[in-house]
């Protein structure tokens, strides 16, 4: 499989007793969505506590799961590593509760890039004219931008 050629979906993760629907977890996967939130209920089994954990345990505690939300879908698992980071780093800057433990962009791979490589992709990007699909901050809409 070329990792450079695949279709990988930004997602976010969602408190459904939230009313403001904020995100609450920023993540990348090749997998249909329901198989993605799938995956993270199940893993709640796994060694180790993280925010994330804690938070879906709370949640299926009161017999409630979280929701998952496409954000946008883009092509190649290494730019979408980057546009996890991206959002990420925007719902922080704008004051959501992330439970994120990190800023991103490892994946399940654990890969490091140069700004040499992050410069590349960003205008191989531009290049193919891509759309990229974003929230407006009120979440209202959702924009369409192309880069």
């Amino acid at each position: 499989m070329d990792k450079n050629n695949i279709l990988v979906r930004v997602y976010e993760l969602r408190d459904p007793r939230d009313p403001e629907c904020n995100p609450k977890y920023i993540g990348i996967t090749t997998e249909p969505l329901y198989l993605r939130l799938r995956k993270h209920i199940g893993s709640l089994k796994s060694r180790g506590n993280t925010l994330k954990k804690s938070w879906i345990k709370s949640l299926l505690k009161e017999k409630i799961r979280p929701t998952i939300h496409l954000i946008e879908e883009v092509i190649g698992w290494n730019y979408a590593c980057e546009v996890e980071k991206y959002w990420i780093k925007e719902f922080k800057e704008h004051g959501y509760n992330l439970k994120n433990g990190t800023l991103g962009g490892e994946g399940t791979l654990g890969n490091k890039f140069s700004e040499e490589q992050k410069k590349k992709w960003s205008e191989m990007k531009k290049q193919s004219g891509n759309p990229r699909y974003r929230h407006d901050l009120d979440r209202d809409l959702i924009i369409k931008e192309y880069l």
